[in-house]
């Protein structure tokens, strides 16, 4: 794994080189699909953010078994 900045860059340049017709999310135990969490932001061309996760996100994401600690 690199810089996360670079990955990021990196990914969305392989994402725009073609059309995406499926897409595969994931809900959220709150109901929510993982790529709308707010506040979510339609004018921007980046495929991906960096986001810092509040404490309630973050235990909701140690709930779910994406991490193993906060």
């Amino acid at each position: 794994m690199g810089d996360p900045l670079e990955v990021i860059a990196e990914v969305d340049a392989e994402i725009t080189k073609a059309p995406i017709d499926v897409a595969f999310v994931g809900v959220g135990e709150n109901g929510r699909l993982v790529f709308n969490d707010p506040p979510a932001d339609f004018d921007i061309d980046q495929s991906y953010l960096v986001v810092e996760l509040d404490q309630a996100c973050r235990k909701q994401q140690v709930g779910e078994g994406w991490f193993k600690t906060q």
